[in-house]
């Protein structure tokens, strides 16, 4: 009995063996493979449609000179946009919406 238990071991070492170097390589050689054109261009087409999108894509913006205003048209601006509120526009004739002279236009006498 101790013979065929002998050989048995014998025998089951070697396979163990091949079967944990065949399992290593193979587990080597998935890491080892090359990416595919899918995996290779993975993101470039978010990466292209943000530069399309972009004045300056990947580039620093040139400077420009600041803008000039004067305190006086500024106040003017703000004084128009108040009195705006002031008086309400004149509603316009939902009947004539694009027919004839235009809204602000003035009527002809």
């Amino acid at each position: 009995m101790t013979d065929s238990h002998t050989l048995h071991r014998a025998l089951q070492r070697p396979f163990i063996t091949r079967l944990s170097v065949c399992t290593v390589v193979c587990m080597m050689l998935g890491c080892a493979e090359q990416p595919t054109a899918v995996d290779r261009n993975f993101g470039q087409s978010i990466q292209r449609t943000l530069d399309a999108q972009a004045i300056h894509p990947r580039d620093v913006p040139p400077s420009y000179p600041p803008l000039a205003s004067d305190a006086v048209s500024g106040k003017a601006a703000i004084e128009r946009y108040y009195k705006s509120y002031e008086s309400p526009p004149p509603p316009g004739n939902v009947l004539n919406i694009g027919v004839g002279t235009p809204l602000m236009a003035p009527a002809a006498k």
